[in-house]
């Protein structure tokens, strides 16, 4: 996790901030350049964090618990069933903290990403246990097929 003293360098990418001090009656400039380094689990765009979220397709079916990764530690969420790969979970506030010019904190959002997993291997028992479940063809399957048909007549 970050401490506050980092979240708060983490907040103020790419600025420039001057403390002006007095030191033995001179004034004293220093001029503090913010230079994050980029992160390879979080992307931010404006206030916003984005970042993966991996999960087993077998639990995007069925609903789960899975962890997530925030810049201030692992939270674990609710997966409702039924999440689409590709989708994204909003968490709110969990995103930049920005203090505006009157002193008012404004917070963005965490954007968790479903990332679909390879397929866990399944015995023998599990696989007939899938198979056993009638399930339909997507519509979107159903119609991708048609168009195809269609298009090579």
């Amino acid at each position: 996790a970050l401490s506050s003293a980092a979240s708060d360098v983490y907040k103020r990418q790419g600025q420039v901030f001057t403390v002006k001090r007095k030191h033995d009656a001179q004034e004293v400039k220093i001029f503090i350049h913010i230079q994050v380094t980029p992160s390879q689990v979080f992307e931010r765009h404006g206030m916003d964090i984005y970042t993966k979220l991996y999960l087993n397709p077998l639990h995007a079916i069925t609903g789960t618990e899975a962890e997530v990764a925030t810049p201030w530690g692992v939270k674990t969420i609710k997966i409702k069933p039924g999440i689409k790969n590709g989708e994204y979970l909003q968490i709110s506030g969990s995103g930049v903290v920005v203090n505006d010019q009157y002193g008012r904190s404004h917070q963005g959002n965490l954007i968790a990403v479903i990332e679909y997993t390879q397929p866990p291997k399944l015995n023998e028992k599990e696989l007939s246990l899938l198979k056993s479940i009638n399930s339909p063809q997507p519509n979107e399957a159903i119609s991708w097929i048609k168009k195809a048909k269609n298009e090579l007549k």
